[in-house]
Parts: C-alpha cells; structure tokens; sequence
C-alpha cells in the first residue's frame, strides 16, 4: 500500500495552505529593481544619442523656394452665366418634378465632334447658354446639357 501514502501526501500538500513561497530564493527585489533601472537608463541613452545622430544630420539642411510658374485663370463670363443657366433649369426640372405640374419632355443629347483639344473661342460656351427652357407644341422641353 505504497500508492495510499503517496496519496496522502498529495491530498495534503493540495490541501495545506501556504502563507509563503517555498523558495525564499526565488524573489530578489533589489536586483529585480536594479535590473528594470539598468534597462531603463540604457533605453533612455540610446534614444538620446539617437536623437542627437538625427538633430546633426538634418541641421545643416535649408528649404529653397523654388519658381513655380502659376497657371493665370482666366475669368470669362460666357461660362459663368452658362453654369448658372444650366443650374437655373436644373432648379426649373427639379420643380417641376417635385410639384408633378407638366410632364417634361427631355431632348436627347446632341453630339459634337471637337476638332481640337484646345478651346480657341467661346462659342462652345455661348451655344450652351443658349439652350434655355423651350416651348414645343404646347410641352415644356428642357434640353440636356452637357460640358466638357
């Protein structure tokens, strides 16, 4: 009946309560405390002198302006007051829409073939601001259009 004592043993070990440590050797708080401050003072230099490597390579370096050719805006007022047409009838189709008074009847779009890439005059513009709110045939027409 060896097993029995054995497992008398366990059961009272387990039981037991223990106030402290088994191993008074195992926790040292002056060397734990001396350590995590050893580490401490080396992280803190090491990060000094890295700081201190970065500050002398980047003083010496200056900022130059540089030209810069700015694009001139031109203002032309042939496209302003087409946009503001365009958003005058959205706002007329947008109306009419929520208050359900007409029916609308939508041209399709016409398509033009651009010769150049290069806008030399402003008839493009003038011809979009032409198209306003028409009257055909008794209906309300409101042409789409459409800007480049």
């Amino acid at each position: 009946m060896a097993h029995k004592d054995l497992f008398k043993k366990i059961a009272t070990r387990i039981t037991q309560k223990h106030t402290a440590l088994q191993n008074s050797r195992m926790m040292h708080p002056v060397r734990d405390w001396a350590i995590g401050l050893i580490i401490a003072v080396v992280l803190f230099f090491m990060s000094a002198a890295w700081s201190a490597n970065e500050y002398v390579t980047y003083r010496d370096v200056t900022v130059v302006a540089q030209n810069i050719d700015e694009e001139v805006v031109v203002y032309r007022a042939s496209m302003v007051s087409a946009a503001l047409q365009e958003f005058e009838q959205r706002a007329i189709l947008h109306q009419s829409l929520l208050t359900q008074s007409a029916p609308v009847v939508v041209e399709a779009p016409v398509e033009s073939v651009a010769t150049s890439s290069a806008v030399t005059e402003d008839e493009d513009y003038t011809d979009a601001a032409e198209a306003i709110v028409e009257e055909n045939d008794g209906e309300e027409v409101l042409p789409i259009l459409e800007f480049e």
